[in-house]
């Protein structure tokens, strides 16, 4: 009976091994370890597409699981602000050791030898970090069993960072866009002077849209007095789509 089992064993480590995946967002291929990283949020800018072929002669099934997140420790509390989807499934908030998709049976995607999944799967982040510079999602392909355990080590795992441009880079950025910020402490009124026609956004660090301003040409001072004391993300977008954001300290 040992003999069975160990062989058994050595069977399931010789199939383990011989399954494997490749990953692509567009037409890049992401590789075990690569680190991915966005300077900007929302389905757009922290857009990433994620399709997953089965390179092996047999049936695998997969989930897509959050192994850990970093500077994140309040976005459980928040709703919406991420996208985790695979395999049909997505959750708008995610901790440490979500998976997905989250299936009746918890089985997961089955995929076929040299099948893909749906091309909608995906992930976009629209959270800042818990201070405002930033979040790093730790994620990792794995296989499981029929009921959804884990079979193995990861396939393939992977991080997904938003770095975003902060100081002096930014307000060149800005200058740049014509536009000059006289204050980032603010009291009640945030200060500055564009020349162009501009979208000013101000979301709070769970990335929550807090203010949307249209600025005209010339000086002008934006009304914040009514936010709470922290820290907060101004995004600026000019009629040509560029954009640019910075950190604002509201006292």
């Amino acid at each position: 009976m040992k003999k069975i089992i160990v062989l058994a064993a050595l069977l399931l480590t010789a199939v383990t091994q011989a399954q494997s995946i490749i990953v692509f967002s567009d037409d890049a291929q992401i590789n075990d370890g690569d680190v991915i990283v966005y300077e900007e949020l929302g389905a757009e800018a922290g857009y990433l597409r994620l399709q997953v072929q089965n390179t092996s002669n047999q049936s695998i099934s997969l989930k897509l699981k959050m192994d850990s997140i970093e500077n994140g420790d309040n976005l459980a509390n928040e709703d919406g602000v991420v996208q985790f989807c695979f395999g049909g499934y997505c959750y708008y908030t995610v901790s440490e050791g979500t998976a997905a998709p989250n299936n009746p049976d918890n089985s997961g995607l089955t995929l076929a030898p040299g099948g893909v999944n749906d091309e909608g799967d995906h992930f976009i982040n629209a959270y800042p970090g818990d201070d405002g510079t930033g979040v790093i999602y730790n994620m990792s392909f794995i296989q499981v069993d029929a009921e959804g355990n884990q079979v193995g080590d990861a396939l393939l795992s992977f991080q997904y960072k938003y770095e975003p441009q902060m100081g002096i880079e930014d307000f060149a950025s800005l200058q740049n866009m014509g536009i000059n910020i006289n204050n980032t402490v603010v009291k009640n009124t945030f200060d500055l002077n564009t020349t162009a026609n501009t979208t000013l956004e101000v979301y709070a660090i769970n990335g929550q849209l807090i203010k949307t301003v249209n600025l005209k040409t010339g000086a002008q001072s934006v009304d914040l007095s009514a936010l709470n004391s922290g820290v907060y993300i101004t995004r600026f977008t000019t009629e040509d789509k560029r954009t640019s954001q910075v950190r604002i300290v509201k006292n």
